[in-house]
């Protein structure tokens, strides 16, 4: 595909609320595709809710389960990436991303960086992934970045080195700081660093941020559409619920590299070896 349409949905899912959460995301495919979407871009846990502490294994699904397998079934229209609980191994879980295409699961992605820190808890309850992923849609190879990693510019640069076309960021940004107006620093925050993304690797950043408030935790939203660059195209509210649309063109990006042929991304070293086929986890070996 020459074009593709990016829905970026804000949304803020109930805590624990599986089933009232997909019923949502639902709602939300079918008014993406209504608009031409081929792809909708859901945030972190859009599942589960973001603070689950002990009842993480209620909600956890292992990527081989049927139920799994019948969310994957809602993408046979518009294929979509959401965050939810992975159960791995021996009882272990992961904070991860699942991209569905064609009615089938085209790859997770498991959460490289758990914030546990300040009012993050993230380590105690997940267990880290071990590298990279990028997901060939429609002739797209798209970077998946779950909230922390984006802030770890060695995992971005990493992502951009693969050859990733667009980064697509799927966080859970809780709001600090409030500035003058309506803004917080945090949204702030995270507008400056996915406009420098795109930027620097010249690509287009499509960040989804929930909305919501959960156990104490104020989420801002302000999801953005940033297009090679970095110009702002689209950018959400500070708290409502809504649905963004950006572009992703191959003549768009064309222009964009013509602009900036100079982006810092190199061959990887020789005997680094990466490995992307659609369907599996990307790791560094």
């Amino acid at each position: 595909m020459d074009k593709l349409t990016v829905a970026v949905a804000q949304t803020a899912p109930a805590l624990g609320d599986v089933s009232g959460n997909l019923r949502a995301i639902e709602r939300v495919l079918a008014e993406a595709r209504a608009a031409g979407a081929e792809l909708a871009l859901f945030p972190e846990l859009a599942l589960t809710g973001y603070a689950l502490q002990d009842a993480v294994a209620d909600v956890a699904l292992r990527a081989d389960s049927p139920r799994l397998a019948e969310i994957a079934a809602l993408s046979r229209e518009c294929a979509f990436a959401l965050g939810f609980v992975e159960e791995g191994e021996l009882g272990t879980f992961h904070n991860s991303a699942l991209v569905a295409a064609g009615g089938r699961i085209l790859a997770i992605h498991r959460k490289r960086h758990l914030p546990t820190y300040a009012l993050f808890d993230e380590g105690r309850f997940f267990r880290p992934g071990r590298g990279i992923t990028l997901v060939d849609l429609h002739g797209w190879k798209l970077g998946l970045l779950i909230c922390e990693e984006a802030w770890y510019p060695q995992t971005v640069h990493d992502v951009a080195q693969a050859g990733a076309e667009a980064l697509l960021v799927l966080a859970n940004g809780p709001g600090r700081g409030v500035l003058a107006g309506e803004r917080w620093q945090t949204q702030d925050a995270w507008r400056e660093l996915v406009r420098y993304y795109a930027r620097i690797y010249v690509v287009p950043v499509f960040l989804a941020n929930r909305t919501g408030v959960e156990e104490g935790l104020f989420f801002g939203g302000c999801s953005a559409v940033v297009e090679p660059g970095g110009r702002v195209a689209a950018e959400g509210p500070l708290f409502d619920e809504t649905i963004l649309y950006g572009e992703l063109s191959r003549a768009g990006l064309r222009r964009a590299r013509m602009r900036n042929p100079g982006r810092p991304v190199e061959p990887p070293p020789a005997f680094d070896t990466l490995l992307f086929p659609p369907a599996a986890e990307h790791a560094r070996r």
